[in-house]
C-alpha cells in the first residue's frame, strides 16, 4: 500500500511546475483561490493578520507540504503564503483536484492533510494570538 507522501506527490505530477522567487505572494489573504501548491526546495512562509493590525508567522511549509488546502473549506485564504526564498513549486487545479478525489486513497490521503494543516494553524494562532494582543497594548501605550 502506498503511503500518504507519495500518493500526493503522485497527484501533483498531473500538475504544473513554476518558480516563485523571494517575497512573491503565492496566495494572498482574503482572494479567492482554486489552485492547489505543493513545495519543493524552499520555505513559503504563512502569515496571518489579525483583527488589531498586527501580523504574525504561523506557519513555514517544507517540500511536500501543500499550500492552499484550507480552501477547500472556505474558498478564500485565510492568511497571505509568501515565498522567504526561491520556491519551486507543482500545481494542481480545483478541478482536477476533484476528479483525483473520485480514487478513495487519494480523497483521504488529502483529506488527513486537510485536518494537519487545520489543527496544526489552529494551535500556532492560539499560540500568537496573546502575544500579539500584548505587544498591541504595550504600544498603545
Amino acid at each position: 500500500m502506498r503511503g500518504r507522501t507519495e500518493i500526493i506527490s503522485s497527484a501533483f505530477q498531473q500538475g504544473v511546475t513554476g518558480y516563485f522567487q523571494p517575497g512573491e505572494i503565492l496566495i494572498e489573504e482574503g482572494k479567492l483561490f482554486d489552485t492547489y501548491i505543493s513545495c519543493g526546495p524552499g520555505s513559503p512562509i504563512n502569515r496571518v493578520g489579525f483583527p488589531i493590525g498586527a501580523e504574525a508567522i504561523v506557519d513555514i511549509f517544507t517540500p511536500g507540504n501543500v499550500v492552499g488546502l484550507e480552501t477547500i473549506l472556505s474558498v478564500r485564504a485565510s492568511g497571505s503564503i509568501t515565498a522567504a526564498g526561491p520556491v519551486k513549486f507543482l500545481t494542481l487545479d480545483a478541478t482536477a483536484l476533484q476528479r483525483l478525489m473520485e480514487d478513495r486513497a487519494i480523497a483521504l490521503s488529502f483529506v488527513s492533510l486537510l485536518v494537519e494543516a487545520r489543527r496544526r494553524g489552529e494551535e500556532l494562532s492560539a499560540q500568537i494570538a496573546p502575544r500579539s494582543a500584548g505587544a498591541h497594548r504595550r504600544d498603545a501605550d
